[in-house]
């Protein structure tokens, strides 16, 4: 009984932290956008760059429109279906990222 009411504390918790964590998330594509140009590597590197960046857009109104629950399973469904994608988008989302708040 604990752990399911831990786990609705926590699922309650998240859906309340959606709207802040998309602004954020969009906010991060925004600075990626802009800084995308000045990143080593020329316009391949910019090109990846503005498409990671659409990608996190869309990942903001995507947490915009689901809850915890919608977002789990999608999640598990899209992992299963292309796992190699999923590790992609991740690696390439975090280079950037650190790429653009390094400077």
């Amino acid at each position: 009984h604990k752990i399911q009411e831990a786990n609705r504390t926590m699922q309650a918790k998240i859906d309340e932290n959606r709207g802040p964590a998309a602004e954020k998330l969009q906010s991060a594509a925004s600075a990626l956008h802009e800084k995308a140009g000045a990143l080593p590597g020329g316009e391949t590197v910019a090109g990846m760059a503005h498409t990671t960046a659409d990608t996190m857009n869309a990942t903001a109104d995507y947490i915009r429109q689901h809850d915890v629950k919608g977002m789990m399973s999608g999640l598990t469904s899209y992992t299963r279906e292309h796992p190699g994608r999923m590790l992609v988008t991740g690696l390439a989302a975090g280079f950037f990222i650190g790429l653009v708040f390094r400077r």
